[in-house]
């Protein structure tokens, strides 16, 4: 699934609805969530960091490296999504990812890789490319977390 920044026709399901909503003035409200934050890009993950704590979030990181993004999820925080840039000073978020799908955790890859870069076990994960609207990007991660939890 790729997101983009251009305008879609009349919503015609909850993803469209959720985006109609807010354009038309609905607050967002990320309070309770934990959000694991890996991104190296520090100016993004800074924007990242202020629109996610903006809507209530907990950033849970940022995290810069691979190291570290293992190390938050191995902490005591409950991760109840997260954002993931694939590649992380030149290592590979693929083993953090199957970390937080084998909990459960719902998550969305933010890169600037296109989705045939993406082995086919990650195809199935939300991907936003860069350079994306970091406030678009907030609205779409409850409806994000809320498909997670359909069977």
């Amino acid at each position: 699934m790729t997101f983009t920044n251009q305008q879609e026709p009349a919503p015609a399901n909850r993803q469209e609805q959720e985006a109609t909503a807010v354009a038309n003035g609905a607050r967002l409200n990320l309070t309770g969530h934990n959000l694991l934050l890996a991104e190296d890009e520090y100016f993004l993950a800074d924007d990242l960091k202020a629109v996610f704590e903006g809507h209530g979030a907990n950033i849970v990181g940022p995290a810069a490296t691979l190291e570290q993004a293992h190390a938050l999820v191995g902490s005591e925080t409950a991760i109840t999504g997260a954002i993931l840039d694939i590649n992380l000073r030149g290592e590979s978020i693929f083993p953090v990812a199957d970390a937080l799908m084998e909990r459960g955790v719902p998550l969305v890859f933010v890169t600037g890789y296109s989705r045939d870069a993406i082995p086919s076990r990650y195809r199935h994960i939300p991907r936003w490319e860069k350079p994306f609207n970091t406030d678009q990007l907030a609205h779409a991660i409850p409806v994000i977390i809320d498909m997670a939890d359909i069977p």
